[in-house]
């Protein structure tokens, strides 16, 4: 049981938040033994993936009632981050559904740094970094209102140097991982089912293909914007964010519509600067 293994002597998720100390590394290396890990670049199809993965566990569970706002309480945990929150959540998860595993979601390079190997397994979700460019510029920058008026030039410096510290991060993982699978978010787009059903062998060993039909249409881009429109706002944005919708485009090679030569030149003079190489 989850609080036996960290020493907590509860009988409910409360208690166990309250009356413990730890930090991250404490809980997410624990968490490693029985669970997943999920490492990925920002815009490269996360809330896609972990949207399908949710519904997909909702069906084993038998969860009928499952929605974009109950990851957690299906088992996919978005951005650890939070010790406390995290052992909550994956306390009252495991309770309920203790031959389950966990799936820890997070963007951030920092992750590496933990016992990467100690985890079942674990997926590195990646992206062309010339659409990650686009993504990025209008995500972070072009659709925020206190950055709206920066050109991508104002910007490019940054939005590689993070994609960078989180490839970095991923080339890490991929060489630590005892069981990883690198999937870009090009092959996620183009071969959605394909994809999914490998991945979803791996973790449970076995598929059922109702099931998975059934979660991707749930998590299509055309049920996220239903579900902005009836809570008001984009998901996952954040504040400051003045787009309607968290989806923009999605489309493979928009780089080529959207920048300029000399854009793009830039763009390739950073990355040799960075030495990069595509994941592997």
């Amino acid at each position: 049981m989850l609080s036996t293994k960290l020493g907590i002597k509860a009988t409910d998720s409360k208690t166990a938040k309250d009356n413990v100390s730890f930090n991250e590394n404490d809980v997410t290396d624990f968490l490693a033994e029985e669970n997943v890990m999920i490492h990925t670049q920002m815009k490269s199809g996360t809330t896609f993936f972990c949207h399908v993965l949710g519904f997909y566990c909702a069906k084993r569970q038998g969860d009928e009632n499952a929605s974009f706002e109950s990851l957690a309480k299906n088992g996919v945990f978005r951005r650890i981050g939070n010790g406390r929150q995290l052992l909550r959540d994956g306390f009252l998860f495991k309770q309920k559904f203790p031959e389950q595993p966990m799936f820890l979601h997070s963007h951030e390079p920092h992750i590496a740094g933990y016992d990467v190997a100690r985890y079942k397994k674990v997926v590195l979700l990646t992206r062309n970094p010339f659409d990650y460019c686009v993504s990025s510029y209008h995500f972070h920058f072009r659709n925020r209102a206190h950055t709206a008026e920066l050109q991508f030039e104002d910007v490019v410096a940054k939005i590689l140097r993070n994609y960078i510290n989180c490839h970095h991060a991923q080339q890490k993982i991929s060489r630590l991982s005892k069981n990883h699978s690198i999937v870009s978010y090009e092959d996620l787009m183009e071969k959605t089912y394909e994809i999914f059903e490998k991945i979803f062998i791996d973790f449970f060993d076995d598929i059922n293909i109702n099931w998975l039909e059934e979660s991707i249409e749930k998590a299509s881009p055309e049920n996220v914007t239903k579900h902005e429109e009836q809570r008001g706002e984009a998901i996952i944005a954040g504040k400051g964010f003045t787009a309607k919708n968290f989806i923009r485009s999605g489309k493979i090679s928009e780089y080529k519509e959207f920048f300029t030569k000399d854009q793009i030149k830039q763009i390739n003079e950073i990355l040799e600067g960075y030495k990069y190489k595509p994941l592997q």
